[in-house]
């Protein structure tokens, strides 16, 4: 009976899966908090025309709003944590339980005879903002405020697009380090099986051991062949992804990869989308 290695077991259950990155950034919107001197109604209007700035701005793949934010919560706390919500920790713990990348909250207020719009964006994961951005206007001139809140919009887009940018291509590092592991136990792996060929070539036709030793090379030598190959089209695929990015659209490319065992080969399949 010809036993499968350990190592092929660990790497096809490795790449069955497909590997693949986060297709685009998440944002989840918190409500404008008012501060004083102006009326709620012109806030909820504002309020709308962000989210809608924000959703058609292309920054984002996917824009909630509170009322979503509300219904996927699934704990009364967290949705009773919800209001008054404006510390970067609090929005944090509520970016994580939504599972967006980033939060978005923002103020307005009158401050004399001007309308003062405040505006931040958190970045979920490192629970650090990523931007801010402010813009005073004329207090009673609702056009010039909606001017200010496109303003502020465009910039808390730049800066998440450039903390996008910043970060580590993870993907591409990823298949990197699991390439040189498959190419470095490939290498084992063929290496045993030469060693123990030159064993097999010296034993006796009726040896007792031939057939189990036979298998054994077998098995190492398909080790080698599904590990090389695979450990090779990972690396192509690791190098692309260094290369390319994701998509213009912020859409990262997803990859992913398959050993192919047949009775007397091995090899590998790798697929990427961009």
């Amino acid at each position: 009976m010809i036993r499968t290695p350990p190592l092929i077991v660990l790497f096809a259950t490795l790449f069955v899966a497909s590997v693949s990155a986060a297709e685009g950034l998440r944002l989840a919107v918190v409500n404008i908090t008012v501060e004083q001197g102006i009326a709620e109604g012109t806030v909820r209007l504002l309020n709308e025309l962000m989210l809608t700035e924000l959703s058609e701005s292309g920054a984002y793949r996917t824009v909630i709003g509170e009322r979503d934010i509300v219904a996927m919560l699934q704990l009364e706390e967290e949705r009773a944590k919800l209001t008054g919500c404006v510390d970067e920790a609090c929005l944090a713990e509520i970016g994580g339980a939504l599972g967006v990348d980033y939060m978005f909250a923002s103020n307005v207020g009158r401050l004399g005879e001007k309308y003062v719009l405040n505006a931040k964006l958190l970045d979920v994961k490192r629970a650090i903002v990523a931007g801010r951005a402010s813009e005073i206007v004329p207090a009673g001139d609702e056009e010039a405020l909606i001017g200010a809140m496109r303003r502020v919009v465009a910039r808390i887009n730049g800066d998440a697009l450039d903390a996008r940018e910043g970060r580590p291509n993870v993907l591409a590092w990823a298949l990197a380090g699991v390439a040189a592991a498959c190419l470095a136990s490939g290498a084992v792996s063929g290496g045993l099986a030469l060693r123990d060929q030159d064993e097999l070539d010296g034993m006796e036709r009726f040896d007792p051991d031939l057939a189990e030793m036979e298998d054994r090379v077998y098995a190492e030598a398909v080790a080698a062949d599904v590990l090389l190959a695979v450990g090779g089209a990972t690396a192509v695929a690791s190098l692309v992804l260094f290369l390319v990015g994701g998509d213009d659209d912020g859409k990262a490319a997803a990859v992913s990869a398959a050993p192919l065992l047949g009775k007397r080969s091995g090899g590998a399949t790798v697929g990427w989308r961009f």
